[in-house]
């Protein structure tokens, strides 16, 4: 069971984080390959893909067909994965202990009352 959920996990990964689901493209380009063969028998498979994948921009008006085959696009999606394991020592984690008054470690007596009021005086005309 923990070999197939491993394998499964991987297999997500890879395809999620990496341009590996491209892959899942290729029907597709066959199938670009077939209508295009049938407009043109001699075109050869290598033709094909240079026409489609070179710098060079080509002529069939077909763009946005040409935009879904395999590897024209990046979708790449970020996915951050994280893993933590937990030790089984048997040592138990004590809640701590509140007090029902907290103590403040600051004071504020260095700041005198009165000049701290003025700060929140509306302003005075001159």
């Amino acid at each position: 069971m923990k070999k197939r959920l491993a394998i499964l996990l991987v297999f997500t990964v890879t395809l999620v984080a990496t341009d590996a689901v491209q892959l899942l493209k290729i029907p597709r380009l066959a199938t670009h390959y077939m209508q295009h063969t049938a407009a043109d028998p001699s075109l050869t498979f290598a033709d094909f893909l240079a026409e489609h994948y070179s710098d060079e921009p080509h002529t069939d008006h077909d763009e946005a067909e040409d935009m879904k085959l395999p590897f024209k696009t990046s979708e790449y999606t970020a996915v951050t994965v994280g893993f933590f394991f937990v030790p089984r020592t048997g040592v138990r984690m004590n809640a701590p202990v509140y007090t029902e008054k907290p103590v403040s470690r600051y004071r504020f007596s260095c700041i005198p009352s009165e000049s701290a009021q003025s700060i929140w005086q509306p302003p005075k005309n001159a």
